[in-house]
């Protein structure tokens, strides 16, 4: 059995994907939070109209989550 062989078992365009997917969600988040903490102290927007839409969270989590999955396996 030949060892010489190094290729990486994932390529590195893969292994870049997967470590900047999450600081991608993280920054989105931030961002998001960031731009409705604003227009709220701006007055322009209410907090509590946009809490009462906290569900969507979840469904956005869980289509983001099928997606991938989605994507993956195809």
């Amino acid at each position: 059995m030949d060892m010489t062989n190094t290729e990486p078992l994932v390529s590195s365009r893969h292994r870049c994907c997967q470590r900047g997917v999450p600081s991608l969600w993280t920054g989105f988040l931030i961002l998001i939070a960031g731009v409705v903490l604003l227009l709220s102290q701006m007055g322009i927007i209410s907090m509590s109209e946009i809490w009462r839409f906290w569900p969507v969270a979840l469904i956005v989590v869980g289509f983001a989550g099928i997606w991938k999955w989605w994507k993956e396996s195809r």
